[in-house]
């Protein structure tokens, strides 16, 4: 494991010379680049040239098909914004280097990896970066003919020397950094520390490589299996990562965070593109000794009591089980312990017994936010549903009974509760008529199994009966969530159409979604996330992002 080093400064902008025209080519491959196909086997062919002490690699893919097919989605005003910015990029690095991306690098350049290690600051020098470059060469003599030309439009001074047989050139800037680049084999090396590419050629010789640790090397063996890859992440020691983004956030990581992490060996992270928009894995290679409770398929009916506008929903698997692992957890982890002791109080504290209230809670559940703009959700534009299924509807009853007791007559509010129907549904409402018209919260049986818990009353008429056009009709849905595999541990969808409607509605200063970031937002139909029980050590998290057409 590597040890922290200082915060480094150097933002991508500040990197000059090659430095910057790589990594400026790989974010302009969106709309310009167009490279040789080199597959997976281009990360890992790449990733054995970077030391071992390497926090994680990127890897960006060069391939036209890819980045073609990304060019299909996306509406006009998203390809402006993108456009407009990396024109930008563009501009401002063209003016310290002289040479043209496009011209000058993409016919030679064959996969993009950006490897990050520890930062060695021996000299004195602040800023210096911890970035390692490697470019794959997919044809020699024009990438010589690049070298030849960055060379020429140096503006410090230029040396070569031999070390370990390879040929190690050094270009000093008049910002006072220095830099390195090799060409090992069918590959170009450089980062603003000479050293970092001293320590590529001894990984070249053979001194051992990031890809050379056991759980690394099988991921890199692997991929992360998304269709048409764009980018994969490799990340071997994650927390020195955490700790400097936390940094340069000025926040702090919390020790339950980093007790979740320590079972976690390394990770990997690949985006790619498929029929319906992006496509994301999160792969986490986990120590041996790391237990799940069992994944299972949830029941895909319960998508059927939500209507098809629903916002954001989130859906699983008995929070019983659930709750039952954090407590055996609780007895290994003392962070976990102090959550669960907490829950346990606050349940105490409206003289609920927590355990047995989650006993009940053992079939399948789903929470939803649902858009309305009538009574008491006008100003809020949207209110939230719960839908939780039993075994045993006579421990949930006794749980509501007791807790219409409890809002009677211990809560410091003029809160009422009365019985009423609404399509044959028996209903229990809690009102404040005082304060808000309408119910706070309505709650009654939808079928012997299944409970209804609803907050603001006008969702009672989209809930009860059930919806003519429920979610599992909804298109952006199938495209977010059925796509997914279908034995998991929960999952979460996100109508983002539906949302950003609701949050452009909202002042400026209430969202911190900036207007570029709304625009590029505006291609996105919707998001769907899961995460899949572990196989040989290894959990899975996937992301589907359906995208609106060129056309849409």
């Amino acid at each position: 494991m590597s040890t922290t080093p200082k915060k480094s400064r150097l933002g991508l902008l500040s990197l000059a010379g090659i430095a910057a025209v790589a990594i400026a080519s790989a974010a302009w491959a969106y709309i310009y680049l167009r490279g040789a196909p080199t597959g997976n086997r281009g990360a890992l062919a790449a990733a054995r040239l970077v030391p071992e002490s390497a926090w994680g690699t990127v890897y960006f893919s060069t391939d036209r098909a890819s980045w073609s097919r990304l060019e299909e989605f996306g509406t006009t005003e998203a390809q402006t914004v993108v456009k407009s910015q990396l024109d930008r990029l563009g501009q401002e690095i063209l003016d310290r280097t002289g040479v043209d991306p496009f011209k000058d690098v993409r016919p030679w350049v064959g996969g993009v990896t950006i490897a990050r290690l520890p930062g060695d600051a021996t000299d004195g020098i602040a800023d210096r970066s911890d970035l390692l470059i490697v470019l794959g060469i997919r044809d020699k003599l024009k990438a010589m003919a690049f070298a030849k030309k960055m060379k020429a439009n140096a503006q410090g001074q230029i040396a070569e020397q031999e070390y370990q047989g390879v040929t190690l050139t050094e270009v000093a800037q008049k910002d006072g950094t220095t830099l390195g680049m090799a060409i090992l084999g069918n590959h170009w090396v450089l980062a603003f520390d000479p050293e970092l590419v001293r320590q590529a050629i001894d990984t070249y010789k053979g001194s051992p490589s990031f890809a050379s640790q056991p759980d690394i090397e099988n991921l890199l063996e692997r991929g992360t299996g998304v269709d048409t890859p764009l980018a994969q992440a490799y990340i071997a020691d994650y927390q020195p990562l955490l700790e400097s983004a936390a940094a340069e956030g000025d926040r702090e990581i919390s020790p339950s965070a980093v007790s979740e992490l320590e079972s976690v060996n390394s990770i990997a992270l690949g985006v790619g593109v498929g029929d319906r928009g992006l496509q994301a894995k999160a792969i986490a290679d986990l120590d041996p000794e790391v237990t799940f409770a069992e994944a299972v398929s949830p029941n895909r009916q319960i998508a059927t009591r939500f209507p098809a506008e629903t916002l954001v929903a989130i859906g699983g698997r008995s929070p019983h089980r659930v709750w039952m692992q954090l407590v055996a957890r609780s007895q290994t982890q003392p962070q976990v312990g102090e959550w669960v002791d907490r829950v346990r109080s606050g349940f105490k504290q409206i003289q609920l017994e927590a355990d047995g209230v989650f006993r009940w809670m053992d079939g399948d559940f789903a929470l939803g936010l649902i858009p309305s703009q009538e009574g008491i959700l006008a100003q809020t534009g949207f209110g939230g549903a719960l839908v939780l299924q039993t075994s045993d509807r006579a421990a949930a009853a006794a749980t509501l009974k007791q807790l219409n007791e409890v809002v009677r007559t211990r809560l410091p509010l003029p809160l009422t509760v009365k019985e009423t129907e609404v399509q044959g549904i028996a209903l229990s409402e809690w009102s404040i008529p005082q304060i808000a018209p309408g119910a706070l919260v309505s709650y009654g049986w939808l079928d012997d199994r299944s409970l209804l818990i609803a907050f603001g009353s006008p969702l009672v008429n989209v809930m009860v009966p059930q919806p003519a056009t429920n979610l599992s009709q909804s298109e952006t849905f199938r495209d977010a969530v059925e796509s997914l595999p279908q034995t998991n541990f929960g999952s979460v969808y996100v109508n983002m159409e539906q949302t950003l409607s609701i949050l452009n509605r909202l002042p400026p200063e209430a969202t911190p979604i900036s207007p570029e970031a709304n625009v590029l937002l505006q291609s996105v139909r919707g998001i769907g996330i899961t995460a899949t029980p572990p196989k040989n050590n290894a959990s899975t998290v996937e992301i589907a992002i359906p995208l609106k057409r060129r056309s849409q």
